[in-house]
């Protein structure tokens, strides 16, 4: 028996979305704020080590290029890791909408705000006081590719490579964005034969009253290495 136009099994099928959904981002910010914190403390140290009295890139050749690579390596790791939140919380987000719909078209709480016919009126992306669409997931994206090159132009210069010590600066960034792009490529080709087949872990419908938050987590997590790998 429907109640406001859900029955119980599909409320519950809908409240674990919802709460999967909220538990997928917040282990995001969890692991975000570890990044940030791990990448800030790597640039401390690698500042403070430059900057003291005394410091002679010869004497520290080891630990200069240690900082670097792994300041790199970790910036590499902080953007796949947002560029994998992004994919999978709009997979939860559509879920969401697309349950809701079939559920009960006239009981809309989130896929009201997505049927707005225009939203060119709510929209100003150049005036400092309107609002604007804009993606957050994107733009940490974004920042998050920004601070891998960052690191990946520390590290060119630092590398004892006479054409590197050559370059121009421009070159030098157009070097590490490309390369940074290319070592993307390289680890999702390289992961790409141990990719699971996604179908594996959809849950029946009729299975879906039996399902609880726990195991909806453990599948998203499966679902975010295989979004990674």
């Amino acid at each position: 028996m429907k109640m406001n136009g859900f029955d119980k099994d599909d409320e519950f099928r809908f409240e674990q979305l919802v709460k999967a959904r909220d538990n997928n981002n917040t282990v995001f910010y969890f692991w975000m704020s570890f990044f940030t914190v791990a990448i800030g403390a790597l640039f401390v140290g690698y500042y403070t080590m430059i900057s003291s009295e005394g410091y002679k890139a010869c004497d520290y050749k080891a630990e200069t290029t240690l900082i670097l690579s792994f300041g790199y390596f970790v910036s590499l790791i902080w953007h796949w890791s947002c560029k994998g939140y992004y994919y999978w919380v709009n997979n939860w987000i559509s879920l969401i909408l697309n349950h809701e719909k079939e559920l009960c078209p006239t009981r809309s709480i989130y896929s009201c705000f997505y049927d707005l016919e225009d939203k060119r009126d709510l929209c100003s992306y150049w005036k400092p006081l309107r609002p604007a669409n804009i993606s957050t997931g994107r733009l940490l994206g974004l920042f998050s590719f920004g601070t891998a090159v960052a690191w990946g132009i520390l590290l060119l210069k630092w590398l004892p490579v006479k054409l590197l010590s050559e370059l121009e600066p421009l070159s030098v960034l157009g070097f590490s964005i490309f390369g940074t792009g290319i070592i993307s490529w390289i680890f999702s080709e390289f992961f790409k034969h141990s990719k699971m087949n996604i179908r594996t872990y959809m849950i029946p419908n009729h299975a879906f009253k039996k399902t609880n938050i726990a195991v909806l987590i453990r599948i998203g997590f499966v679902h975010g290495l295989y979004t990674l790998c």
